[in-house]
């Protein structure tokens, strides 16, 4: 690690009170004298409270409010899925697509992206991020055209 990258990752560690995962026992490095490591490592010297930055949100902000807002209220939201509608609440409906297809003479239901299905291609060819978008998925002989329009 470079001499920055190490600063980083120790103060990183010191704000969120976790140790080094990739080095047992605290943090070690060639960079940081004896005195130093101890200092870092010792929970003592670490903040008790982090204390968050005293500005709005970015989505509170009024350029992110009104139209804007709603305009990104349903969305293809759905991460891992071939296809995936759903509104930018905790709670909300979803909506995606499913289909059967045959694998080694076995009928597979496709619904989450896994490499393990083999398909030749999937992806967006159009998307705007806010209301349209149109994907290609191609599964040995066939191929789904999904679109997306609000």
């Amino acid at each position: 690690r470079s001499f920055t990258e190490h600063n980083i990752l120790a103060l990183t560690e010191m704000m969120t009170g976790e140790s080094n995962k990739s080095e047992p026992g605290g943090i070690k490095s060639p960079l940081l004298g004896k005195e130093d490591a101890d200092l870092l490592n010792d929970e003592s010297h670490r903040p008790r409270v982090i204390t968050p930055f005293p500005s709005p949100k970015l989505t509170d902000l009024p350029m992110f409010q009104g139209d804007h807002k709603e305009s990104l209220y349903w969305g293809t939201y759905r991460p891992q899925v071939y296809f995936g509608v759903r509104a930018r609440t905790p709670q909300s409906h979803v909506a995606g697509l499913m289909w059967l297809g045959a694998k080694d003479g076995k009928t597979v239901m496709r619904h989450f992206c896994e490499n393990s299905d083999d398909l030749k291609s999937f992806g967006w060819r159009e998307h705007n991020g806010i209301d349209f978008g149109r994907q290609e998925l191609l599964e040995q002989d066939m191929i789904l055209e999904t679109s997306f329009v609000k």
